[in-house]
């Protein structure tokens, strides 16, 4: 995940539980055609792709919502500006501990 044009907006899509990364992926290229800088945020022990990921289960096993949380900032901080984001799960957790996120 790394900021591509400081000059468009940042959408930062977080995927569940038993999901990947990649299923935000028509999201992204719909964002991305329409001028957004969209990027889906991974978890710990993700794998680049879905199939890595479920192969080795085991990696992304162990870790709590607060690890995931500060995993998730961490990739955000990349950004060093402001995102707006949703108020639910996570999300809250990530914004609490990103200087850089509005809760709407």
């Amino acid at each position: 995940m790394s900021p591509d044009n400081p000059t468009k907006i940042p959408i930062v899509f977080v995927h569940g539980l038993w999901l990947h990364a990649e299923s935000w992926n028509p999201w992204i290229e719909f964002f991305h055609e329409n001028g957004y800088d969209a990027i889906a945020a991974s978890w710990l022990g993700d794998a680049a792709t879905t199939e890595p990921t479920r192969r080795n289960a085991d990696a992304v096993a162990g870790y709590g919502v607060t690890e995931i949380a500060d995993h998730i900032a961490q990739q955000i901080r990349l950004y060093q500006r402001r995102f707006r984001a949703g108020s639910e799960g996570t999300v809250s957790q990530v914004c609490d501990a990103s200087p850089w996120t509005t809760v709407i």
